[in-house]
């Protein structure tokens, strides 16, 4: 066993190249919300199920890649909402967030009883809002806590899995070349970006400062994040880029039912709490989007994600989760969004994959709701193709 772990090592460390690989595929999974409240508890049950559902389903993917001369699955990309946030509770005494020690150790175990059994031996994992206690940024290293623990389990070791934090201010790397958050394979990058609090409960309120007033745009978490996954593309030295996130910038399904001129709904509620903060605030809000960031990120993200830059790669996919809509159209394309101010350039390179949790979906038929996950393969070329699973 301790031969078959300096191999992976090793071959981790090579410097690939998509001569070698021709091409190379990925499956995509999220939003797995297996860890939830008590109310929500059956739900996470049928969940936890259909994550093993999910992983049985990549193993005979790969499999079948292998046996027709093609490259099995290189990784497996989870991009978020496992549910760590759940097990985090405040300390009584302090007021500090501090784990709940009796779930969280259950948590660590059962998730590890479950991956242990991929033949997919790299995992590279992203967080969600839900991995977040209340959606505050702080609290990001809990899951990172949650993660490296998992990455030592007994189980993890003996399989050779490979679990990372793939963030770009994560600790660990997949390739002592690479730093945080970065894969390189051949010509390709692919990057982890942190943009799990770019939701915020819908909320604006963390943009007041101490003030009152609203803080300098160039200060917020969101516009450094940004520019961290900017000068981090810069850097590299691969020809084309695929960032993994939670949240896609386009509207919410959710939301879209809704009416931002109406005056009892979370989408008018965040236009209000906008314009009392700052009407110019207000004004470059997409109302329906699933990010509550002001204009002046957004546009910092689409000339990221839309502009050459310089010796940087081009980014040539966007991948994402966050959504549950019952509706399998709502991720295979985005004719559906009610904004049309999103960039057709971003549109055209964005794949959202749909959740493993039957998370608001448990009203309808099996067969009228949208869960699974997604196969991505690029070609020689960086061109993407997807392949769809569902559980129902």
């Amino acid at each position: 066993m301790r031969i078959r772990q300096i191999l992976i090592v090793c071959l981790l460390q090579l410097p690939l190249s998509t001569n070698g690989w021709g091409e190379v595929s990925f499956a995509h999974i999220t939003d797995l919300h297996i860890f939830e409240e008590t109310k929500w508890e059956c739900e996470a049950k049928i969940s936890t199920i259909d994550f093993s559902k999910s992983i049985k389903k990549i193993n005979e993917i790969s499999n079948k890649l292998t046996d027709t001369s093609k490259n099995a699955l290189a990784f497996i990309l989870l991009s978020g909402d496992i549910g760590v946030g759940k097990l985090i509770k405040t300390d009584p005494k302090t007021g500090k967030l501090i784990k709940d020690s009796q779930k969280w150790s259950r948590a660590v175990d059962s998730i590890a009883q479950i991956i242990k059994n991929s033949q997919v031996k790299i995992w590279l994992v992203v967080p969600g809002n839900n991995d977040l206690y209340n959606e505050d940024p702080a609290s990001i290293n809990f899951l990172r806590e949650f993660i490296e623990e998992l990455h030592h389990k007994p189980e993890m070791r003996t399989a050779g899995i490979s679990i990372i934090d793939f963030r770009l201010e994560g600790s660990q790397q997949v390739q002592p070349s690479s730093p945080p958050g970065t894969y390189v394979i051949g010509n390709f990058v692919f990057m982890g970006w942190d943009n799990s609090y770019f939701k915020n409960n819908n909320s604006v309120n963390h943009y007041r400062g101490c003030d009152e007033g609203i803080i300098p745009i160039s200060k917020t978490l969101e516009y450094k994040s940004v520019q961290k996954l900017s000068d981090r593309l810069k850097e590299s030295k691969a020809k084309y880029a695929y960032l993994f996130y939670h949240i896609p910038d386009i509207d919410d399904p959710y939301l879209i039912r809704f009416d931002e001129f109406a005056n009892d709904n979370v989408v008018s509620q965040r236009l209000r709490d906008a314009r009392e903060l700052s009407p110019r605030l207000a004004k470059g809000l997409y109302p329906y989007s699933a990010w509550t960031i002001p204009l002046s990120v957004r546009k910092a993200w689409e000339n990221t994600v839309t502009k050459p830059l310089g010796k940087g790669p081009v980014v040539k996919g966007l991948f994402a989760g966050h959504f549950h809509d019952h509706k399998k159209e709502t991720y295979l394309s985005t004719l559906w969004l009610k904004t049309q101010k999103y960039k057709k350039e971003i549109l055209n390179k964005l794949y959202i994959a749909p959740p493993v949790a039957v998370k608001n979906q448990t009203q309808y038929p099996p067969s009228q709701r949208a869960r699974g996950g997604q196969i991505i393969t690029i070609n020689d070329k960086g061109d993407i193709t997807r392949e769809l699973f569902w559980f129902d």
